[in-house]
């Protein structure tokens, strides 16, 4: 993890991921600050929790699936996006 954060706050929003995605149980986020907006080239505030997990598709080759869940300040989960 690159961003310090209270485990209280980590184990809550990885809670809720666990709870949606089942598959990602136990798997850690990567943690860093949002990246910076392409057109003010600031970074907004909050931080973005990375879950990451290899998995065999259908024909024995291996996928990354990932969930991105975007987290305020306050430690709120903004937004959550799931690759396939």
């Amino acid at each position: 993890m690159t961003t310090s954060f209270e485990k209280e706050t980590l184990e809550k929003i990885s809670a809720k991921i666990y709870k949606l995605f089942p598959d990602f149980q136990g798997i850690k986020p990567k943690i860093r600050k949002r990246p910076k907006d392409e057109k003010t080239g600031e970074s907004p505030p909050g931080h973005l929790f990375i879950y990451r997990k290899e998995v065999t598709g259908p024909d024995g080759q291996p996928i990354t699936r990932l969930v991105r869940v975007v987290i305020s300040e306050e430690g709120k989960i903004g937004k959550i996006s799931a690759s396939k």
